[in-house]
Parts: structure tokens; C-alpha cells; sequence
């Protein structure tokens, strides 16, 4: 057990008394352990970026969650699938070995998988079976395969998706694949091009987007700054940052993210993707976000394509944002990589696991938010 090894607390020892650190704690065998973040490495590397936990107590001495990383484990009834955790920036550059079927074999037993349901809510009333599941699935892979740019196909998918509410909502019980195929084949193409481009034309959307996306990163650093320094930030300073970022005036010093920015810089960053080196990871992203409709549970797919919609808006903000704060005028790679590390790391489950648990303004305007069939539309647009 880690709590227990000499070497782990005369390091957590020495973490406490170095000044201006910034303390993590992550989970293990037997409870919590503090580690620490630097630039988001663990502290637990060593000088030659090897696991100290590892290389001193061997693999089987290291909590699961690093044991797993960056694979995920599903059993669907397709079998066992494997996905890749996008807040290691190794998976995002699409660095490392290729995944076989051998070795997710030898090591199945010692992973943690995790069950994934016969049944999935479309919405409040609607339910697709397993078969009803994958012809959706399929219809949205099949779109992110077009060369569009990446708003119009999250715009259509969007769009499918409410279209198929609408020809399921009279549909009693769970529907099945001959049903959702149907509902599906009977979607006018046309009519979809024609609200997509209508939600990226609505007056107003703009502002009302970045308002969206201010509110989100300024919850993110107030709900997470107190890991990260010694208090989190009050309400006042987080309405006061909210306006500030809406409005592209003044700067701001991020604990979470680790930057420095000033706003009225950001809308000037380029970001281009005609370039491979942004366009590849962005586009397995999506693919990768798409797939994991497949772990939505008790969420309903109506909710987390509003989430999808959210952490693709914050990736194209915070790539802009973290170029900017490296005096950059146009998105590289390494802004890419920064995006998606922090958006995974602090939004694809952090963050909403913690609007049960905060009762605050924000967190229940948040949460509103993600109850609103119109977001996707606005944050897109």
C-alpha cells in the first residue's frame, strides 16, 4: 500500500514544505495519497520521466487508475471494447504502441471494466435497445467520415438526433434497430443542411456562445482552484472574470489552466484546419467523443451530445487561448494537445459530477444549460 512505503511520505513530506507547490491528491489501493502536478506531470516521475512508483515497488504497486492508463475497458455485448483516456497528450498525438487483442487478453483479468447497459435513454421518454444503439451510432461516424468543418457535422449531428426524438416520440417501450433505421432513412437531408445553416446564421448566437463558454471556464477554475492554491475564488471575482472574458477586456491569471492571458488577444489567434497536425487530433477526438455515446448510462444521449458540443467549443477556445498566453497568433499542435488534456481532465466527468454536489448559482445555471435541447446549436454556431 503506498500510504504505507517510507520512500511515498518522506516525498509527500517533502511536497508539504516546498513553497509554492501545487498539491493533487489521487486515489489508490488503500485510500488517498498526495501527489503533485507540475506543468501536468506527476510527481511520482523521476529524472528520466519513468514511474518512481514502478521502477522502486514494481507495476502491481501502483494504483489502478495508473495501472489502466490510458485504456479504458467496456463490456458491450459487441465484447470487450478498448478506448483511450484523451488526457494523455501520448493518445492525442497518436503516439505509442498499436492496441492487439493479445495483450487486452493478458491483462483483462487485472483491469477494471466497466459494464455498459442493454438500453439506452434517448431521451426523458424514449429508449433504444442495443441493435437501435449502433444504427445511430453508424449514422454518426459515418458524418464525422465527411469533409466538413468540424461545427456542421457536430450542427448535423445535433440536428439527427432531434429529428429522430421526433419521429421515435410516439413510439411506446424501447425501439429497436428496424425502427430507429426507419426513423432515420425518413430524415430529410435537405431540411437538416437548411437548420444547420439557419443555427449557424442565428443573429445573436455569437455573444451568446461566448457567454456560454465564460461562464464554463470560470466555473471550471473556480470549482477546481482550490486544489490548486491556497483558497478557492469567491463568487464576486468569478462574475467579475465571467464579464471580463465575455467581453475581451482586461486579463486573467488562470490557476487551473496555468496560463496568463489577455482576452482582448484571443479572437486574433488563428486556428486552421486545413493543417494536418491540427486537423488528425481533432478529428480522432470527435470520433473518440462520438464513440463514447457508448458509456452514457443513465444520461440521456439528448444530454451528452450537449456535452460534446461544450468540450469541442472549450477545445477551440482554450487552443486559442493557451497560444495566445505563448505570444503565438496562430494554434500549433502543443495548444491542441493543452485543449483537450484539460478538457478531459476537468469536464468530461469531473465537472458535471459536480453540479449534484455544489447548490451555488453557477453550478445550477450550468446545469440548466446542459437541460436545454438549444445549446449545442448556440455553442456552434
Amino acid at each position: 500500500m503506498l500510504g504505507q512505503k517510507d520512500w511515498v511520505n518522506k516525498r509527500a513530506q517533502e511536497l508539504r514544505e516546498s513553497p509554492g507547490k501545487d498539491l493533487f491528491k489521487i486515489v489508490d489501493q488503500s485510500g488517498l495519497s498526495i501527489i503533485q502536478r507540475a506543468n501536468g506531470a506527476c510527481s511520482f516521475l523521476n529524472e528520466q520521466l519513468l514511474c518512481s512508483i514502478h521502477s522502486i515497488d514494481g507495476f502491481d504497486a501502483k494504483p489502478l487508475v495508473c495501472q489502466q492508463f490510458p485504456n479504458i475497458y467496456y463490456r458491450t455485448p459487441r465484447g470487450i471494447e478498448v478506448y483511450l483516456d484523451y488526457s494523455c497528450p501520448e493518445v492525442i498525438k497518436n503516439n505509442g504502441a498499436l492496441i492487439t487483442t493479445e495483450a487486452v487478453s493478458q491483462a483483462l483479468s487485472r483491469e477494471f471494466v466497466q459494464e455498459i447497459g442493454s438500453t439506452f435513454s434517448l431521451d426523458a421518454s424514449t429508449r433504444l435497445d442495443w441493435e437501435g444503439y449502433t444504427e445511430l451510432e453508424r449514422t454518426f461516424l459515418e458524418i464525422l467520415q465527411k469533409l466538413a468543418p468540424w461545427e456542421e457535422q457536430l450542427l448535423l449531428l445535433d440536428e439527427i438526433l432531434k429529428a429522430l426524438r421526433r419521429n421515435l416520440g410516439r413510439t411506446t417501450g424501447t425501439c429497436d434497430a428496424t425502427e430507429v433505421r426507419r426513423a432515420l432513412d425518413s430524415i430529410n437531408r435537405a431540411e437538416l443542411d437548411s437548420l444547420v445553416a439557419k443555427a449557424r446564421s442565428s443573429t445573436g448566437s455569437i455573444s451568446k456562445r461566448d457567454l456560454y463558454v465564460a461562464i464554463l471556464v470560470q466555473w471550471v477554475e473556480s470549482t477546481f482552484s482550490g486544489e490548486v492554491g491556497p483558497r478557492p475564488l469567491g463568487a464576486g471575482k468569478v462574475i467579475t472574470n465571467v464579464l471580463k472574458q465575455w467581453k475581451g477586456i482586461g486579463n486573467n491569471e488562470f490557476k487551473v489552466f496555468g496560463f496568463r492571458l489577455d482576452y482582448s488577444q484571443v479572437s486574433a489567434v488563428g486556428f486552421d484546419p486545413k493543417i494536418a497536425a491540427l486537423r488528425d487530433p481533432v478529428d480522432r477526438y470527435l470520433r473518440y467523443l462520438i464513440k463514447s455515446l457508448v458509456a452514457t448510462q443513465a444520461m440521456t444521449l439528448q444530454k451528452r451530445m450537449a456535452i460534446i458540443a461544450t468540450n469541442f467549443a472549450l477545445v477551440k477556445w482554450l487552443s486559442r487561448a493557451h497560444a495566445s498566453s505563448s505570444s503565438r497568433r496562430h494554434v500549433t499542435l502543443d495548444d491542441v494537445v493543452f485543449a483537450i488534456k484539460m478538457v478531459e481532465k476537468f469536464l468530461s466527468y469531473r465537472l458535471f459530477n459536480r453540479l449534484e454536489s455544489k447548490k451555488n448559482f453557477l453550478s445550477n445555471f450550468v446545469g440548466l444549460l446542459f437541460d436545454n435541447p438549444a445549446l449545442p446549436a448556440t455553442m456552434l454556431a
